[in-house]
């Protein structure tokens, strides 16, 4: 269940920029996005993730060598 779980590039982007610490403005600064996409993304990867957190969706994606 969990070990197919997989997460696009652009999750995987998100979840770097997150991990090296860019808050959701600097994000879609970055790549050029709405910040509210960024927003909708991160909830989809938190879902994804079953997480709350960024922090959590890190360590969990970190874990399970998504990102």
């Amino acid at each position: 269940m969990e070990e197919s779980l997989k997460l696009n590039d652009r999750e995987q982007q998100i979840l770097n920029l997150v991990a090296m610490g860019y808050s959701n403005s600097t994000i879609a600064e970055e790549l050029q996005l709405s910040q509210r996409t960024i927003e909708r993304n991160l909830s989809q990867i938190f879902d994804l993730l079953n997480v709350t957190k960024r922090s959590e969706a890190v360590m969990v994606a970190q874990q399970r060598s998504l990102i």
